[in-house]
């Protein structure tokens, strides 16, 4: 008790010295008192205020980047208090460290914390908040530096991944301050759903990651950090869901650039002055935005009224026309002014590359160039997972042979079908396989490549693989693959009438059915390939047959530039398929057999929905027999029932 009443005296005596003595001599008290207490601590303290100077308004980065880490590091197993906040746009909980706590954390082997301070300041509701860093004295020279570093870099990265993200679009006012209007940015695409072939998907996400990580290799090699890509393919192909998964992947806002709104070429350099770092710049249609060529053909016309002695009154680089030029977008993409900020990706998009000005695309404008186009196998699979939840199928055998015949579809085309029918997955899966059928026998067909998306890494362009745009005409990566095959001879003798018939799965069926009927067509299809009439089929003759009929080598007179080992080899996983005992040659059974089962795969990706099909009128067309034989059935059937009637 004695001690506890000597305890409460002295209390009282400092309160009384507190009212007696003078704030000045107090507030020196108090600092020979700290500066005591530091002596003798082993620590050191370093205060980060919310606020720079006394004013209140220069905000304080390092105490933003202090807040940012301890969100990153959850504070909550370390610390008692902490403030939890959800923003109205966002589905995600913040920590901040509750007033006065403490959170404890360690740096190369050394024990930190960190103290959340708050105070009132006198006479005003407003608040004082800083941080308060603690760390061991002894090591405090070599600790502090490398720990800001690693704090800030930390705080960055955190920020990059969780913030909200900005969907922006040119409102048409680029030259006042703000000329960019903006929503969140919330498309679910991811590289995990998008229907890409895998080996395409694993280069653009390596080539993403090599960008956003080359701050320092930009630097070094004197080039602004800034990449380009060209994403070409025909509507429906998936260039939007791709730029939606670059952005998601990298965390990037995305400013959708309507050049149509821009009203000249200082506009454009405004709009882009606004644009932020870490950001997606999208042109889409590329090639129908502005007519850009024909600033040539116009630069070319005063040239040559020149040399004529006519005055030129305009001036050749078209600012004057009080629109966007060709020398503007190139500027905008890759002259001075497209070295104002850092980490941007820009991104143009076209349904026909080979319209685009080549100024444009070259490389160092735009690095990669993806070619999108009809699903294969790989993007097929993964439209049934993502859409029925399906990895494996009866019917991918029937629907991967549709791919190779061609008949794929595009990543729109076959999405539409599935979610149309998604709650029955042998439904969906039928009625793509239908249209992709449908394709192939109407003669829109498109014969896939061995990758149908190529694209263009740093690497690449070191080996070589870079395609550069005058070699777009020969190039088999070029969208469509195809030119015109004017007056050939299987044009003349097979390209007649066509007739268009409604079939389903029960009529293909009937006609392998009819074992006569069937034999019979069968037979004299082999009697019509075997050449030599030695009663087999030799590779040779296989080979000589689908050259004649040209199924795989051109769109209905149209060549498709297919590599000739590619066709090699399809030709020989053919002949394997047919040559059931692997004796080298393809006997009358085998043949029957094979064509067979491929009527009857046929059949059952028809299913028992009836579709329209535009058939070729040729009387060795074994889906025309088949039709024909149900149209001879309901025929007779009619004629019958007249006859009853009678």
């Amino acid at each position: 008790m004695e001690i506890l009443s000597q305890l409460w005296s002295f209390l009282g005596l400092l309160t009384v010295l507190q009212n007696i003595l003078p704030s000045q001599l107090l507030s020196l008290l108090h600092s020979f008192y700290e500066s005591l207490q530091d002596f003798f601590s082993p620590y050191s303290c370093f205060e980060i205020p919310e606020f720079n100077g006394y004013c209140g308004v220069d905000v304080n980065d390092l105490y933003r980047h202090v807040n940012l880490y301890l969100n990153s590091v959850n504070p909550s197993t370390t610390c008692r208090r902490l403030t939890l906040s959800r923003s109205k746009s966002s589905n995600r909980i913040s920590f901040t460290v509750a007033p006065n706590q403490t959170v404890h954390d360690t740096f190369n082997g050394h024990s930190l914390s960190w103290t959340h301070h708050v105070d009132t300041v006198q006479d005003s509701i407003d608040e004082k908040r800083s941080f308060t860093l603690k760390l061991p004295k002894r090591h405090r020279l070599t600790l502090l530096s490398p720990y800001l570093e690693h704090l800030t870099s930390r705080a960055e990265e955190f920020e990059r991944v969780s913030r909200e993200r900005r969907l922006f679009t040119n409102n048409g006012h680029g030259s006042y301050e703000s000329g960019w209007s903006s929503v969140p940015f919330r498309h679910p695409s991811t590289f995990e759903t998008l229907a890409l072939e895998p080996e395409m998907k694993k280069q653009i996400m390596e080539d993403l990651t090599a960008f956003a990580d080359g701050k320092e290799f930009y630097h070094k090699i004197g080039r602004a950090w800034k990449r380009g890509y060209l994403l070409y393919g025909p509507p429906g192909s998936g260039k939007s869901s791709l730029i939606a998964a670059m952005a998601n992947f990298l965390c990037y806002d995305v400013y959708d650039l309507e050049l149509t709104k821009v009203s000249d070429n200082s506009e454009l350099r405004a709009l882009l002055i606004q644009t932020t770092n870490r950001s997606i710049i999208v042109i889409e249609d590329i090639d129908c935005s502005v007519n850009l060529t024909a600033d040539r053909l116009s630069k070319m016309r005063k040239s040559s009224q020149h040399e004529k002695g006519r005055r030129v009154a305009e001036k050749g680089d078209g600012d004057d026309d009080g629109r966007v030029t060709l020398s503007g977008l190139l500027n905008f993409t890759d002259g001075l002014w497209s070295s104002c900020g850092e980490e941007r990706v820009i991104v143009f998009t076209t349904n026909h590359r080979d319209i685009v000005d080549p100024a444009l695309v070259r490389c160092g404008r735009m690095d990669v160039h993806v070619s999108l186009g009809t699903c294969g196998m790989h993007a097929f699979k993964a439209l049934v997972m993502n859409y029925l939840g399906v990895d494996t199928h009866a019917l991918f055998d029937v629907a991967e042979s549709c791919i190779l015949s061609g008949g794929a579809l595009t990543p729109a085309q076959i999405g539409e079908i599935l979610l149309r029918n998604r709650r029955n997955a042998d439904v969906a899966i039928k009625e793509v396989i239908s249209a992709m059928q449908a394709r192939i026998l109407s003669g829109d067909v498109e014969i896939p490549e061995a990758e149908y998306t190529v694209a263009k890494t740093p690497e690449s362009m070191d080996r070589g693989l870079m395609e550069s745009p005058e070699n777009w005409e020969t190039s088999p990566g070029r969208f469509g693959g195809k030119k015109k095959r004017e007056g050939s001879n299987w044009e003349r003798k097979y390209r007649g009438k066509m007739g268009v018939v409604v079939i389903d799965g029960s009529t293909v069926r009937d006609f392998v059915s009819d074992a006569d009927l069937f034999q019979k067509s069968v037979d004299e299809r082999f009697a019509e390939l075997d050449l030599n009439h030695d009663g087999v089929l030799s590779r040779s003759e296989m080979r000589k047959a689908f050259e004649l009929f040209r199924l795989i080598e051109t769109d209905f007179g149209e060549d498709v530039s297919t590599p000739p080992e590619e066709l090699t080899q399809l030709y020989d996983s053919i002949f394997e398929k047919f040559d059931c005992d692997k004796s080298g040659t393809i006997e009358l059974e085998e043949f029957r057999s094979e064509i067979k089962k491929i009527m009857l795969a046929i059949a059952d990706g028809l299913g028992s929905s009836p579709i329209q099909m535009a058939l070729e009128d040729d009387d060795t067309s074994f889906l025309k027999k088949a039709a024909d034989l149900e149209a001879s059935k309901i025929s007779s059937a009619s004629s019958q029932l007249s006859v009853v009637n009678r």
